[in-house]
């Protein structure tokens, strides 16, 4: 009768635990990690059916404090299904930093207009405004991003 007691009590909690897991907001700074050591970002923007590549390099001056704020603008909920593709705007960045040992890695962030972000194959729900979210980023990397010709691109997935 206690042991039946007890897995109850357990199972009871590791409920709660789950759901307040996937249903408490999270900041972008729980999300991105290394966010203080980004050297580039190259993003895909994929827009009415049109695609542009840009470049955006620490190198230039930019100033990833200001993306960073951009995404702090909303919260985040962790998501246990997996997105199958919508129609819609889609940033893609492939965010370059520095490790501790000073090498250079990469991580993948896929942001899409419906309030989908993955990151590095996890994935988060946007709370708020992810259509106004996605056009605000987008209008920042147009501002601080060269854009790629698409014969350069080859060459600079090899520099990364």
């Amino acid at each position: 009768m206690k042991v039946g007691r007890i897995l109850f009590f357990i199972l009871v909690v590791s409920i709660l635990g789950i759901i307040v897991y996937l249903t408490y907001p999270i900041k972008i700074n729980t999300i991105l990690h290394n966010k203080q050591s980004m050297e580039k970002v190259h993003v895909t923007n994929i827009s009415n059916r049109e695609t542009l590549r840009y470049l955006i390099s620490k190198d230039s001056g930019v100033d990833f404090d200001e993306l960073i704020s951009m995404f702090n603008t909303v919260s985040y909920n962790r998501e246990i299904k997996k997105f199958k593709g919508a129609a819609g705007n889609v940033i893609m960045m492939d965010i370059v930093y520095k490790d501790k040992n000073g090498n250079n890695n990469i991580y993948f962030v896929y942001l899409h207009e419906t309030g989908i972000m993955i990151v590095d194959n996890k994935e988060y729900k946007i709370n708020g405004d992810s259509e106004a979210l996605v056009n605000k980023i987008y209008d920042w990397i147009k501002i601080h991003g060269a854009l790629i010709p698409f014969e350069e691109e080859i060459d600079l997935m090899e520099n990364l």
